[in-house]
């Protein structure tokens, strides 16, 4: 075993991390800038908002920490199967429920981030310093002989200090200083690429009424781009209380008022969600959060970099979270990093280079995923003839998925990451997608305006 890690962060990312790096170092120290408590994150914005776990981060959780699903139930989280989890509108229908056998969880993220970071607290080596501020690296070497980072200076509430390890993650989140301390050692700044997104939501919590008109079921309701900008979702949640966000591309997006949230609500394709809304008892004051884009690092076209130090979750990409793929992409992260450690053999010179090439697929499937659908509100964005193909499939297999369970089947499972995107292009799947376009006409109306409660 190596002697001990720093891991910059404690959100889903630093905490996955820390669990891995438990299995090969002595001592894993989690810094962490921010207070924590569970009514708010000041580095984490989103934290207040609804946040749906993918079946595919569920069942990486599940295994790198066996008793995280039990400790969620007993604390009120729900569990359902992917297939009946949501009353799901989009491009015009609504899609077909029927059970998968493919679990999924519903609760709040405070709930999730608390209980995960317990289980990872309980770790033996495993400690966390609130209130620590990572403000640089402390390296040895030089660029042209190679340079290994070995500790972090730190701005803490006594002062500034420097911390040691042979390790540091950098899991602190979109902003990330990791290319400025690159370019301070001599080495390059990974180059960026960036989907404009422009989304703004907000989101309050509300009493779930009695009897419940969803049956702790999630409503997902879903713009046709780019005649359509807003979206709704609710998500059951513990405490019986529901989780409900509206959001809107294009700077598109309601004022963190009830007045503001039911007007929007009432502005969507279908009345659902303001059926709901009119009757719910408010939990508090609504919260807003406002994300311009997704930006993803490309780390691993970079040539050099230094030993000792790597990046991880949202520091090294951060997707549209209205896609609800960050934690999942950090588990497969975390996952990776696993593999690398042990194939490393107590050498941590190329582990750069292993890890950022083996997250790769992960990180351009789910990219690739937001690519192609938040490009629909942007035409100015570039995309290639064989990606423009793709997006128009996608509308096919999107309205399809209204009518046709095995169309609907594929696309929950690649939706959840249990698949990957050639799913969608499997013979018996294609042939109803074609199938149905037969049938109603490619410009055949399909619009259910009427209402699933």
């Amino acid at each position: 075993m190596y002697k001990k890690a720093i891991v910059m962060g404690s959100s889903f990312s630093g905490l996955c991390a820390a669990r891995i790096l438990n299995e090969f170092f002595e001592e894993v120290w989690i810094l962490e800038k921010d207070a924590l408590d569970a009514s708010s994150r000041r580095g984490v914005p989103q934290y207040l908002h609804s946040h749906v776990l993918l079946a595919r981060g569920f069942s990486g959780l599940n295994a790198l920490f066996p008793e995280l699903e039990h400790e969620l139930l007993e604390r009120g989280a729900l569990k359902t199967d992917i297939g009946t989890y949501a009353r799901w509108y989009q491009w015009g229908g609504w899609k077909r429920n029927f059970p998968m056998g493919i679990g999924a969880l519903s609760c709040s993220r405070a709930l999730l981030e608390t209980a995960l970071r317990e289980q990872v607290l309980a770790l033996p080596g495993v400690h966390l310093l609130t209130g620590h501020k990572v403000t640089g690296l402390v390296s040895q070497g030089d660029s042209k002989t190679g340079i290994t980072v070995n500790g972090v200076h730190v701005q803490t509430p006594n002062g500034e200090k420097t911390l040691e390890a042979e390790m540091v993650m950098d899991c602190s989140g979109r902003g990330s200083h990791a290319p400025k301390w690159l370019t301070d050692l001599g080495y390059s700044a990974p180059r960026a690429s960036e989907i404009p997104a422009r989304v703004g939501y907000v989101t309050c919590k509300y009493n779930t009424p009695v009897p419940d008109p969803l049956e702790q079921q999630a409503l997902i309701i879903s713009p046709a781009a780019p005649r359509e900008q807003r979206a709704g979702l609710v998500l059951p949640i513990e405490n019986h209380q529901w989780s409900v966000t509206v959001a809107g591309w294009c700077s598109d997006h309601p004022e963190p008022t009830h007045e503001d949230l039911i007007k929007f609500a009432q502005s969507l394709p279908v009345p659902d969600l303001y059926q709901l809304l009119v009757k719910a008892e408010p939990v508090g004051e609504p919260v807003r959060h406002l994300i311009p884009s997704s930006i993803r690092r490309h780390y691993e076209k970079l040539r050099a970099f230094p030993k000792g130090f790597l990046v991880m979750g949202d520091a090294l990409c951060s997707f549209n979270p209205t896609y609800g793929q960050g934690i999942t992409v950090a588990v497969l992260q975390a996952e990776h990093l696993q593999e690398c450690l042990s194939e490393s053999q107590g050498e941590l010179k190329d582990l750069w280079r292993w890890f950022f090439k083996r997250i790769q697929p992960a990180i351009q499937t789910a990219w690739s995923m937001v690519e192609l659908e938040d490009s629909r509100f942007f035409p100015e964005h570039p995309l290639s003839p064989a990606k423009k193909f793709l997006q128009r499939y996608l509308t096919r297999v999107h309205r399809a998925a209204t009518q046709d369970h095995e169309v609907s089947r594929a696309f929950y499972q690649v939706l959840n990451m249990k698949e990957p995107p050639q799913a969608l292009f499997h013979p018996r799947v294609l042939w109803r997608v074609l199938l149905f376009y037969k049938q109603v006409g490619q410009t055949a109306p399909v619009y259910q305006r009427s209402s699933r409660l």
